[in-house]
């Protein structure tokens, strides 16, 4: 062989050296990554715990405060102004607090004309010795002179129950009539909440079932209630088929709820307390079977059958197969 292609090949052969040489670190960095990701996902042991088992139906919902008025003064067909609005936006108000009133001039004069009006009709009775004709005329006078005072009576607003105010919608000067809205008041302490059930689900649900509820505006607080009622009619939009369900809320005042707010509704369809317990990822099936990995005492496996009762989404109830302490295999993440 020439010196030409000696040089050649020693050339050829020092490249492939370096380039095993650079390769060599990368190789192994990748089989140990390898040995890493596999060891990360490898199954590990879990000890059966004794605790309290809570299955869940959920749904998403509104707070509601079904006890509300809007009021409006109780007058005829004509219309007033409002001399007084005795209250604003956010104020608390005892039951028969007045709230706003109209100018109660034309309404007394009417009541002062009625009276008179049925002092005149009786004092004809009494002449006309009794007569039906004028009786007729006395007891239409009396109802005339009611309706005057119940306008009276309605030219003044007075709160219903107590409440808060959350709606001023006129203005001192005004000029109103019976069909203008002046108030809005909500009866804070009576809250629920209304969420649409899925169908697969509403079997589960029934009255008196205790509920949780999460505020999406406050979501470390969790507020106690339960099942009011479940509407039989199902409502149907885009194909999907749910049941309404108003939900009581146990009234606590140290939580400032508002009508409309969004809240998470965890209804409680079935719980168990002192259940056994291991993770459901621990439970396989194996023909009718369902089976479990128990480490033994010597550190060895021994697949377990065991019997369940209910479950969430985490975790099972074992009736039976497992004891409180053991150690099952869950697969790892």
């Amino acid at each position: 062989m020439s010196n030409v292609m000696k040089k050649k090949w020693i050339a050829v052969v020092a490249v492939a050296i370096i380039l095993l040489l650079f390769s060599i670190p990368a190789v192994m960095r990748a089989c140990n990554g390898s040995e890493e990701t596999s060891g990360g996902s490898q199954s590990h042991a879990v000890t059966v715990v004794r605790g309290d088992l809570r299955t869940t139906v959920s749904a998403y919902g509104r707070i509601s405060m079904p006890h509300q008025a809007r009021l409006t003064f109780s007058i005829g067909s004509g219309a007033s102004s409002i001399t007084l609005i005795n209250v604003e936006l956010g104020d608390w108000v005892p039951e028969g607090f007045m709230l706003a009133k109209l100018d109660a001039t034309p309404f007394e004069v009417a009541v002062e004309l009625a009276e008179n009006n049925l002092e005149l009709a009786e004092l004809a009775l009494a002449a006309a010795n009794g007569s039906e004709e004028q009786q007729l005329l006395v007891d239409n006078a009396e109802i005339a002179l009611d309706e005057a005072e119940r306008q009276l009576d309605g030219a003044t607003i007075h709160a219903p129950f107590a409440g808060i105010i959350t709606e001023v919608t006129s203005l001192e000067g005004d000029f109103v009539t019976a069909a203008t809205p002046i108030i809005c008041l909500v009866d804070t302490t009576e809250t629920e909440a209304v969420a649409m059930i899925d169908e697969v689900d509403v079997d589960k649900v029934e009255a008196g079932q205790m509920v949780l509820v999460t505020l999406d505006a406050i979501p470390e607080t969790v507020i106690n209630g339960w099942v009011q009622v479940v509407s039989p009619q199902a409502t149907i939009e885009l194909g999907v088929v749910t049941f309404k369900a108003t939900i009581n809320i146990d009234p606590d005042p140290s939580i400032n709820l508002r009508d409309g707010m969004t809240a998470r509704i965890d209804i409680v369809v079935a719980s168990e307390s002192d259940a056994l317990l291991v993770p459901n990822s621990a439970i396989t099936r194996v023909g009718a079977d369902r089976v479990v990995q128990m480490v033994t005492a010597d550190g060895g496996i021994e697949e377990r059958t065991v019997v369940v009762g209910k479950s969430n989404s985490t975790s099972t109830q074992i009736l039976s197969g497992l004891n409180e302490g053991d150690q099952v295999m869950v697969p790892g993440q």
